[in-house]
């Protein structure tokens, strides 16, 4: 049965969806000849964290797939949030690229909001479509539960508006019906125009419901999803919470209000204003409408900057050349990621075991493990700590939960020194910037803005070449690494059956940021959690492969705890930071704890042929 409001094809659950049209994803566009500038902003708003642009290759491959990770973060502070999001549109990636169809999430609250709704523009013409999209279909309108109370109520007044045709309907069918697809609705008067529905003398079909409420007569206006049409309304069936908000025309039918919108220059959102704030109220519009401002100002300057595009093509190019050679070192791809996910699986499964089994095994060498229940948490113990050992000045390697938990901020407003020793994240600290990509800090920088940046920041000639560029930052930050006397880390993986961190990199500089000053954080999530030594050898090449097209990056480093009696070099003490916020809320719902294992999981969708 299809429905004049969506369509068989758009019905709802967590899987993939089956037309390009009623994908919903959480990777923003663009259109036209801007398909491979990246942008993907993380705000500092609990409420919507997602604002800005994704672009992509107009000509997805397999390769190509791998672009799903360069994105630019405006704001990490509230990151765990988006996991929520990407657990929910994991399985979607493959059918996105297979389509070509980018769609863009915004979400507010529990409530996503399809790219179309700010991007595309729309004003009925009703002279034209005559309200077609009324009669289009075989079930009637969908009705909230609360709605046929007020059909109950209102009926009897509302008839003498009604055509006789439908009057007898409502009698046979009932003042609405319960559709196995679509839930509650409005009966239909031979399947086709809706029972309550009549035209006028110009032939538009109108709502007698809504005639009657403009008379005075009445006080509800119309079924809520008659109103915001094109925008269908849905929800998960796997979270009922979750609210799926799409634009829907009907091609057919809607034509001429399309092309009337892009004449008056009114978007969706603000033709249906009225139906909006009326559905989730006042505070909601302002704040679809901040976004929209928001998302058009960012992509418009993004997407007229040429040079920053072929900067990003240029290192995506890079990308694309190098992962397939990696990839080679698997015989069989499809049986490495399946092998991946379920050791992932296998570790969140019994997460409350590994990590006490962990905590136990490194505590026992001299490391101290501290649980940090929020962000503010995992500041505090941090502060704590540099107050203890009277730290000026620290080193930081690349970490993604430092920036979650906004830890250079904070250090600063302490009077403390965070020097980013990562090449790209020093580039972007002297810059003044947050990392631009999770991998790649500063990839849409090219050697001669780092050049300027250089001779603008440290003084240097403005003419150096990337390996003089490099020997600068590796003696200004020998420097820092002989000064400090607290490092900071992250970790990829927490290694449960010995009690271990491991970390990975190119640079060498997690190495030193840990084993020189006398005091070694670790900052990491809990899911970064492994069941076992062994497991590297299947994660650490997938990680490589995956994240710089390597067979395995340059420095792989197990740390199992502060300098041992019999050891000559290392941290004198060892502090491991177990950092939850948010992640125990994703375990215990069963639609977001794939979250945890999200890493793996991208990977089994990267590596698909």
């Amino acid at each position: 049965m299809t429905n004049k409001h969506t369509s068989k094809a758009s019905s709802i659950d967590d899987s993939l969806l089956v037309t390009p049209n009623n994908i919903h994803g959480m990777f923003f566009k663009v259109g036209g000849d801007v398909a491979t500038a990246n942008q993907f902003f993380l705000t500092d708003s609990t409420k919507h964290f997602l604002r800005g642009a994704l672009y992509f290759d107009a000509t997805p491959n397999e390769d190509s797939l791998g672009i799903v990770n360069n994105f630019l973060v405006e704001d990490m502070r509230h990151i765990i949030n988006t996991f929520k999001w990407l657990s929910v549109y994991l399985s979607r990636i493959k059918h996105l690229f297979i389509t070509g169809k980018l769609p863009r999430m915004i979400a507010i609250d529990n409530k996503l909001i399809s790219d179309e709704v700010i991007q595309e523009q729309f004003v009925c013409d009703l002279n034209k479509c005559k309200g077609g999209c009324c009669e289009d279909g075989d079930a009637g309108a969908p009705l909230e539960d609360w709605e046929k109370k007020e059909i109950v109520q209102y009926l009897e007044i509302v008839k003498p508006y009604m055509t006789p045709a439908g009057i007898a309907e409502v009698n046979k069918q009932g003042k609405y019906l319960y559709d196995r697809e679509f839930g509650w609705v409005t009966p239909t008067v031979n399947g086709e125009i809706c029972a309550y529905g009549y035209r006028d003398e110009k032939g538009i079909i109108k709502c007698s419901f809504e005639q009657a409420y403009n008379d005075g007569k009445i006080g509800w206006k119309k079924p809520i999803s008659c109103h915001l049409f094109p925008i269908r309304v849905s929800r998960s069936k796997k979270d009922p919470d979750l609210e799926y908000l799409n634009y829907e025309p009907r091609q057919d039918l809607c034509s001429a209000a399309c092309t009337l919108g892009e004449k008056l220059k009114v978007p969706v959102y603000v033709f249906l204003k009225e139906s909006l704030v009326r559905k989730y109220g006042e505070a909601f519009y302002e704040e679809l409408s901040a976004i929209a401002a928001h998302i058009n100002t960012k992509s418009t300057i993004r997407a007229a900057d040429i040079e920053h595009r072929r900067k990003i093509n240029f290192n995506i190019s890079r990308y694309n050349n190098v992962v397939p050679q990696g990839k080679q070192q698997f015989i069989d791809v499809m049986t490495v990621r399946q092998r991946a996910k379920n050791a992932k699986w296998l570790a969140i499964e019994n997460l409350d075991k590994n990590l006490e089994q962990f905590e136990s095994q490194i505590t026992a060498r001299g490391a101290k493990v501290l649980w940090a229940e929020t962000a503010e948490q995992a500041l505090e113990e941090i502060g704590r700590i540099c107050k203890e050992k009277q730290c000026k000045t620290l080193v930081k390697s690349k970490s993604m939960v430092t920036e979650e938990i906004h830890l250079n901020q904070y250090l600063e407003s302490n009077g403390i020194e965070s020097v980013e020793t990562d090449l790209g994240e020093y580039i972007q600290q002297l810059d003044g910037e947050p990392p631009y990509h999770i991998v790649t800090p500063a990839m849409h920088k090219s050697k001669e803005d780092v050049a300027r940046l250089f001779a603008d920041k440290l003084g240097t000639p403005p003419n150096l070449t990337p390996e003089q560029l490099t020997l600068v930052a590796r003696h200004k930050l020998r420097e820092k690494y002989v000064q400090a006397e607290v490092g900071i880390t992250g970790a990829n993986f927490i290694i449960s059956d010995i009690g271990a961190v491991a970390v990975t990199e190119n640079e060498g500089n997690g190495r030193l940021s840990c084993a020189w000053p006398k005091t070694h954080i670790v900052i990491v999530g809990i899911e970064k959690v492994i069941p076992s030594l062994n497991d590297l050898a299947l994660f650490w090449p997938l990680l490589a492969t995956f994240g710089t097209g390597q067979k395995v990056t340059v420095y792989n480093t197990i740390i199992a705890g502060p300098r041992q009696t019999t050891e000559t070099d290392g941290p004198e003490e060892m502090y491991v930071i177990l950092l939850d916020n948010g992640r125990t809320n994703l375990l215990k719902n069963p639609v977001t704890r794939e979250a945890l294992y999200f890493m793996a999981l991208l990977i089994v969708v990267l590596s698909a042929a």
